[in-house]
């Protein structure tokens, strides 16, 4: 393994724990599925990036993609909250919708780069399911920056966003900035998985988002160490997948990192299972 691999592999892992710490946020919140319909989202402004880039619009670059992809991430949020709040369509509705639109958009468009320069062509594959060995250094210092970024603001941002999971009617009875929390919940998420299209892909990175904070969940009885255990299961999960990976096995490395964080939920469900008086993190045992 090069000294290039470990670093992918290191910006990969803080990028696992970023996933797993703000994971258990947006599960607690109830906003996992919001993440999995961004994700699939973000694949027709990939796409457009190519097309740009092969008419000479554009130069394309690993700025220029995380660009497109946060763009049609964002644009997705915005449309499951309009088409919940004026088309008076339930949230999960608007979700399927948006997701299955957006996704099927993204897959005509790959189509069309493909048709106009195959040589030129983005890989659907590589995005969809996640190579982390297809990065450039660009893209991986911009997934480990990021990443480290998300960490920094999730832990300033603790308080608040432990009262909006646990308690939000306490935090606006006491003048916490409840949509502020949340909407900076949401950018957080947005931002994340507009860098870890590449190397965890589209399909996969709702399992990344989850498995760990699950794992976190299932296994901790205080929020801190909720997110403790989530973050170092995002981490393991990332370093474990990622290795096998780029190793010559020819395993996409979204399915081999949601593998591995299945592998760790397994685990800990079965030492709780062993260990009946060891409770998951509620809102009573909580200490925010």
């Amino acid at each position: 393994m090069t000294l290039i691999d470990v670093f992918l592999l290191t910006a990969l892992a803080v990028f696992g724990a970023a996933c797993g710490l703000l994971g258990v946020f947006l599960t607690l919140r109830g906003r996992t599925l919001v993440v999995d319909a961004m994700s699939h989202a973000a694949l027709p402004g990939i796409a457009l990036v190519g097309l740009a880039a092969g008419f000479g619009l554009i130069t394309r670059s690993g700025f220029a993609l995380v660009l497109g992809a946060l763009v049609f991430a964002a644009l997705a949020a915005v449309l499951v909250l309009v088409l919940r709040r004026h088309a008076r369509i339930s949230e999960d509705s608007a979700m399927a919708l948006i997701l299955s639109s957006f996704f099927g958009l993204g897959v005509v468009l790959f189509g069309w780069l493909q048709l106009l320069d195959a040589s030129q062509t983005l890989g659907i594959t590589s995005f969809a399911l996640g190579q982390v060995a297809t990065m450039s250094g660009g893209e991986a210092w911009s997934l480990l920056i990021v990443a480290l970024l998300v960490l920094g603001v999730v832990i300033a941002a603790y308080r608040g966003l432990s009262l909006l999971v646990f308690d939000a009617d306490y935090a606006a009875a006491t003048g916490w900035p409840l949509l502020k929390l949340d909407l900076l919940l949401m950018a957080l998420a947005t931002v994340l998985l507009a860098v870890g299209l590449r190397s965890v892909g589209a399909i996969m990175l709702l399992g990344l988002v989850a498995g760990p904070a699950l794992t976190g969940l299932a296994g901790a009885r205080r929020m801190p160490q909720a997110l403790g255990l989530a973050a170092a299961a995002g981490a393991l999960s990332c370093l474990l997948g990622g290795g096998l990976s780029l190793v010559g096995t020819h395993v996409p490395t979204g399915p081999a990192i949601i593998l591995v964080a299945a592998a760790l939920l397994t685990l800990v469900l079965v030492w709780r299972a062993l260990r009946p008086r060891t409770l998951s993190v509620t809102a009573k045992a909580a200490r925010i």
